[in-house]
């Protein structure tokens, strides 16, 4: 019988670690795709796909709302993070590196990282 794998699925902002580099990136993100300089984000995250951030985010600063263009943004956004959480002020919350390096070494556990982009009244 084969061995069974216990799926671990972690949040990212307000579980793993807070930060706020999610609006700025995604406004850097928005300027490597397109000529806009000055990208309206000023938009509700919380408790959003992050599909639906990107399409009103497109829709907001009047770009094609495709399949291809979202793929452009969210490239970008993906490629910009990691440096952008290196640079910030962001907190890894307490126990988090201890948690992760062991799971991490338990054969038998898989880890994801998702997100549900926490809503504004949580914050």
């Amino acid at each position: 019988m084969p061995s069974r794998k216990l799926c671990v699925l972690f949040d990212i902002d307000g579980t793993l670690l807070i930060t706020d580099v999610g609006r700025v990136t995604l406004e850097q993100a928005i300027r490597d795709v397109s000529d806009i300089q000055d990208p309206c984000c000023d938009i509700r995250f919380g408790g959003r796909t992050d599909r639906s951030i990107v399409t009103e985010l497109l829709e907001r600063n009047r770009l094609p709302v495709t399949e291809e263009m979202f793929n452009a943004v969210r490239d970008s956004y993906l490629r910009l993070l990691p440096g952008a959480i290196t640079q910030s002020d962001g907190v890894l919350l307490p126990g988090v590196q201890e948690l992760l390096i062991r799971l991490q070494g338990d054969p038998r556990v898989v880890l994801f990282a998702m997100t549900g982009n926490r809503s504004e009244e949580h914050m």
